[in-house]
């Protein structure tokens, strides 16, 4: 109960506001495929996307570890057929399931970096107002 008061009176509307418009960016930004929304996310997540972001490729890493995921044995073929038809052969491509855990990993990853912000502001600011109270 002490951790949900503490994070409570560190979660400003402002700050709610900021995790809710990220995490809501970075959502369209997996379900829709739209790389430019997932960078914006990472941007306005900075500075702790620079850790969070690390952090996502070392997960999918290690679910790519997971048998059956398949993330990079993904092969095809092509070739022009009768009447100009190309004709597409693809095997091998990732689990279904690593897709959607990558996305979810990724929401999750920028979800957090946008809290981490929130919580680093906030330590900021308790120091500052220590150090010129003390003053």
């Amino acid at each position: 109960m002490a951790t949900a008061d503490w994070l409570r009176d560190r979660m400003t509307p402002t700050a709610m506001g900021y995790v809710a418009a990220v995490t809501v960016l970075a959502s369209i930004g997996f379900a829709s495929g739209q790389a430019l929304l997932i960078g914006v996310a990472a941007l306005v997540t900075l500075p702790a996307s620079i850790v969070a972001l690390p952090a996502f490729y070392l997960g999918a890493g290690l679910m790519g570890l997971v048998p059956g995921a398949n993330p990079s044995h993904e092969t095809s073929s092509g070739y022009g057929g009768p009447g100009g038809v190309v004709v597409l052969s693809e095997t091998g491509g990732p689990a279904s399931w690593y897709l959607v855990s990558l996305d979810l990993l990724g929401l999750l990853a920028l979800a957090l970096a946008a809290l981490g912000n929130v919580l680093l502001i906030d330590a900021v600011v308790r120091w500052r107002r220590r150090v010129h109270a003390g003053a």
